[in-house]
């Protein structure tokens, strides 16, 4: 999932790697403001996470998701923020 929570239409790449490196899902996502986009994904377990953008925010982080909840599979979140900051979540 990922999410624009800033006042102008927002260009978010994300690229999602396994424990080789080797690319799981690619996608550049056009947000307008405020929107959440969660129509693309993948069913295996990644290793990292990538997310940027052309205005310079970038972040990459190790799937480790903790939630207090068992779920089958946890889902990435993505968020670009107002400061042009990268937040990860996980979801059920």
């Amino acid at each position: 999932m990922v999410e624009n929570r800033t006042d102008e239409r927002a260009t978010i790449g994300v690229r999602v790697e396994d424990d080789d490196g080797e690319t799981l899902f690619s996608r550049v996502y056009e947000l307008e403001p405020g929107h959440l986009d969660s129509a693309a994904g993948i069913e295996t377990t990644p290793s990292t996470v990538t997310a940027f953008t052309p205005e310079g925010a970038a972040a990459t982080w190790e799937y480790a998701p903790d939630l207090d909840i068992d779920c089958e599979g946890e889902d990435i979140g993505i968020t670009l923020r107002s400061d042009n900051s990268i937040e990860s979540w996980y979801a059920c």
